[in-house]
C-alpha cells in the first residue's frame, strides 16, 4: 500500500493511494455551513488507522511515500497492529510495517489549551447513551460529531436531511454544537473488508483528524467490558490511537446495550423521540420497527415497558416479529442472552433461547478469511412471466396454424387433468420427448410435428432486451441469477439461441436440474444459493410472478417484487437501481 497524493485544506482531505495494485481516493470534508470546527492538518497521522485495516487484510506494507507523522502515531500503529493480529488471527496474518515516513523533530511541544470534547453521535442507543451520561458528567463543551458516508450512505440525501435536522433537534437541548463531516471512506473500505471490521478505524481517523479543535473524543462502546469480541471497535483498541494532545475515549463499556436502553434512553424524552436504529429505513422511516435492528431494540422497549412511547413506525410486538429475529453473531446473542430472564412471555423467551443455542452452534466465534470481506448480494429473477412471456406452443395459436385445433386439448391434458406430469417435468423426472410422447399418445397429434413446433417455440421465446439491459446494469452491485421452475427445454433450446441470457446472468438455475421447486420445503432452492455464495437473505430479491414464490421467499427474510408484465418489471429494476446508487446494500 502506497501513498500517491495527499492534499488538504480547512474543509477537506483527500488521500490518494495504491493497494493491491489498485489506485483509491479517499476524501473528507466538513459541511462550511453548519460547522464552527474546520482541519488543521500537520501531517499524515489521520490516515493511519484506517490503512491500517487496509494494508492488515491486503498483506502489504503502507508507503508513506515521505509524508510526515507524529511520533505518537508511529507507536500506536505498532499497538494496534499486533492487537488486530491477535484479535483477527483468522483474518489478518502478515505483520506489516510502516515505511518510507518522516518524524519531523518535535520541540517541546504542549497542549494548546484547547476545552472541548466531541462525541460521535448517531442517534443510535449507544450513541445516546454516551451523550446522557456525559451530559450529566462533563463541564466542557460537548460537539456531536455525524459523518454522512457511514451508517447512512453519501447519496442518501432524504434519510440524511431527516438525520441532521434530528442531530440539530438534540444539540439544542443539550445546549452542544454539532459537527457534520461527508466521506467515502467506508465505500473504499468494503471493497477489503465488512465494515463490522473495519468501522471502528474509521472513526479513530477522524478524532485524529479533528484533533486540533477537541481535547477528547469520545467513541460510544457497542459491547460492555465482559462481552468484548473480535470487533471493528473495542475496548483495548481505539484508546491506542490516542496522543499527547487528544484522548480517544471508549465510552460506556461499563453498561450492557439492555441497561442502556433501562437506564437512560427509555427515561430520556429527548431520546425516545430522536433515537435512530433503523438500518433498513424501509419507505424512507427513520426507525421502520420491522428490521433486525428495529426489532431488537424493540424488545428492550418492550422489557423497559416503552414501546407504546417510542418512535417506530410500527410499534407492534408479536409472536412472528420475534420468530423473525436473526442472532447470527457474537453481538447479537449478547444482545438477546441478556434480554431472555427479562421477557415475561414465555413463548417468547422460548423462541430466542432456542435462536441463541442455534447461534453457539454455528460457532461464530471467527468465520473463514473469505467471510470477512463482504460478498455481493443476490438478485433472483424469474423467467417466464418476468422476462419471457409467451408459453409453449405459442406458434400454434395463431386459427391458420395446421396444429390450432389440438391447442385446446394440449392445454386441459397436460395443465388441468395431468398436472402432476407437468411437475415431474420441471424435477427432471421426464424430458421434453418424454411428454411429447405421452400427449401425443393420449390425444392424437404426430410426435415430429409437435416437437418441432415446441423446440422452434422455444428458442424464439419473446426474451425482452430491455430487463436484460437493466438487469446488466445491477451486475456490479449484485450476483443475478435466473432462478426458474421450468423444463430441460430452457437448458437445451433457449439458452443457447439467445446468448445474451448467458451474458447477463451470473448464473443460471433450475428447478429441472436442481431437482427441487423454488417454493419447495420451505425454499430450500433459494438457502441453498444463498449459503453457497455466502449472502446474507436479508439484502437478496426476488423477481417473480408467482404469489406463493414471493410469500416464501419474504418468510425466509428476503425482498419480493411480484411482476406480471414488462413494464411492471421495469419499473421494479429501476427501483432496485435508484437504491443501489445512494443506499447501502442492506437498504436495497
Amino acid at each position: 500500500m502506497k501513498i500517491v497524493e495527499f492534499f488538504h485544506n480547512n474543509k477537506s482531505v483527500t488521500v490518494t493511494f495504491e493497494i493491491t495494485n489498485k489506485n483509491h481516493t479517499i476524501f473528507v470534508s466538513a459541511d462550511n455551513t453548519k460547522n464552527k470546527h474546520g482541519f488543521d492538518i500537520k501531517n499524515l497521522d489521520f490516515f493511519i488507522p484506517y490503512a491500517t485495516v487496509l494494508a492488515l487484510t491486503a498483506g502489504e506494507d503502507i508507503d508513506l511515500n515521505n509524508y510526515d507523522i507524529s511520533t505518537d502515531t508511529a507507536n500506536s500503529f505498532i499497538i494496534a497492529r499486533d492487537f488486530y493480529l491477535k484479535i483477527f488471527s483468522s483474518l489478518f496474518s502478515r505483520k506489516i510495517s510502516l515505511i518510507n515516513f518522516n518524524i519531523p523533530v518535535e520541540q517541546n511541544q504542549t497542549p494548546n489549551g484547547k476545552s472541548s470534547c466531541g462525541l460521535f453521535f448517531s442517534l443510535g442507543v449507544d450513541s445516546f447513551d454516551s451523550l446522557l451520561e456525559l451530559s450529566r458528567q462533563q463541564t466542557q463543551k460537548l460537539t456531536l460529531i455525524n459523518i454522512l458516508g457511514l451508517d447512512v450512505h453519501r447519496k442518501d440525501a432524504n434519510i440524511y436531511e431527516k438525520i441532521q435536522s434530528q442531530i440539530i433537534n438534540v444539540a439544542d437541548c443539550f445546549n452542544s454544537d454539532v459537527l457534520f463531516i461527508t466521506t467515502n471512506m467506508r465505500e473504499i473500505m468494503e471493497e477489503y473488508i465488512l465494515w463490522t471490521y473495519g468501522h471502528g478505524a474509521v472513526l479513530c481517523s477522524m478524532a485524529l483528524l479533528i484533533a486540533e479543535s477537541f481535547d477528547k473524543v469520545f467513541i460510544p462502546s457497542t459491547l460492555r467490558v465482559n462481552q468484548q469480541v473480535a470487533h471493528g471497535s473495542h475496548l483495548n483498541l481505539d484508546e491506542v490511537w490516542s496522543s499527547k494532545f487528544l484522548a480517544i475515549i471508549h465510552h460506556g463499556a461499563e453498561r450492557t446495550r439492555l441497561q442502556k436502553v433501562l437506564k437512560n434512553i427509555s427515561n430520556s424524552e429527548v431520546a425516545i423521540k430522536n433515537l435512530n436504529v433503523c438500518y433498513k429505513n424501509i419507505g424512507n422511516h427513520l426507525n421502520c420497527g420491522m428490521c433486525n435492528k428495529c426489532l431488537i431494540t424493540k424488545l428492550e422497549f418492550y422489557v423497559a415497558d416503552k414501546l407504546e412511547n417510542s418512535n417506530f413506525i410500527d410499534k407492534t410486538l408479536s409472536k412472528n416479529h420475534i420468530k423473525s429475529i436473526i442472532v447470527s453473531d457474537k453481538i447479537a446473542q449478547a444482545f438477546i442472552s441478556e434480554l431472555i430472564p427479562c421477557i415475561k412471555n414465555s413463548e417468547y423467551r422460548e423462541i430466542l433461547e432456542k435462536k441463541v443455542l442455534e447461534c453457539d452452534a454455528k460457532n461464530h466465534t471467527h468465520r473463514q478469511v473469505g467471510a470477512f470481506k463482504k460478498n455481493k448480494n443476490l438478485l433472483f429473477v424469474d423467467f417466464n412471466g418476468v422476462i419471457s412471456f409467451k408459453n409453449f406452443w405459442f406458434s400454434i395459436h395463431d386459427k391458420n396454424h395446421k396444429l390450432n385445433k389440438y391447442l385446446d386439448k394440449i392445454e386441459v391434458f397436460l395443465f388441468k387433468e395431468n398436472r402432476d406430469l407437468v411437475i415431474k417435468w420441471m424435477l427432471g423426472q421426464c424430458t421434453s420427448e418424454d411428454v411429447h410422447s405421452i400427449i401425443c399418445k393420449n390425444i392424437g397429434v404426430d410426435y415430429n410435428e409437435l416437437f418441432t413446433v415446441f423446440t422452434n417455440d422455444c428458442k424464439n421465446l419473446d426474451i425482452s432486451i430491455k430487463i436484460l439491459d437493466k438487469i446488466e446494469k445491477l451486475k456490479p452491485y449484485y450476483t443475478c441469477i435466473l432462478a426458474t421452475d421450468n423444463m430441460d427445454s430452457l437448458d437445451r433450446y433457449t439458452v443457447p439461441n439467445n446468448p445474451k441470457i448467458n451474458d447477463v446472468f451470473d448464473a443460471l438455475h433450475n428447478s429441472y436440474y436442481e431437482k427441487k421447486m423454488k417454493a419447495g420445503n420451505n425454499g430450500e432452492f433459494f438457502m441453498d444459493l444463498i449459503n453457497k455464495y455466502n449472502a446474507e437473505v436479508g439484502n437478496c430479491i426476488l423477481i417473480d410472478d408467482s404469489a406463493g414464490n414471493c410469500k416464501c421467499f419474504v418468510s425466509l427474510g428476503g425482498q419480493a417484487y411480484q411482476t406480471k408484465t414488462e413494464i411492471e418489471t421495469l419499473a421494479v429494476l429501476d427501483k432496485i437501481y435508484e437504491n443501489v446508487i445512494s443506499k447501502w446494500e442492506w437498504q436495497y
